[in-house]
């Protein structure tokens, strides 16, 4: 996939401060207790996971044009990725209502 105008650094570490500030307000408004060996933990996943993006980014600039970018767009391999990446969400959904029939007839 081709983001010409996203860093890669700059959209993990805006991911990143929305989770701990959707925690944060989760804790505040809905009265979440912290439970620190499970918060704790996922923090520290997720600051190393951010960590390690930072430090293995390219740090090389390269500059898109249109042409190109339509060209990996409309690449067999792009056009594959979508192409399974709907094909799981499919499965995943039909998995779900399997499941959900599955708990009813056993309640």
């Amino acid at each position: 996939m081709v983001l010409p105008y996203a860093d890669l650094t700059l959209l993990s570490v805006n991911s990143i401060a929305g989770i701990i500030f959707a925690s944060g307000m989760a804790m505040v408004w809905l009265n979440e207790t912290w439970i620190t060996k499970y918060d704790l933990s996922s923090f520290l996943f997720i600051v190393l996971g951010c960590g390690s993006i930072v430090i293995l980014s390219d740090k090389t600039q390269v500059e898109f044009n249109s042409d190109m970018v339509k060209k990996m767009l409309m690449s067999l391999k792009t056009i594959l990725y979508l192409t399974v990446c709907c094909v799981v969400v499919v499965f995943d959904y039909w998995l779900l209502k399997v499941m959900l029939k599955k708990l009813r007839e056993f309640e």
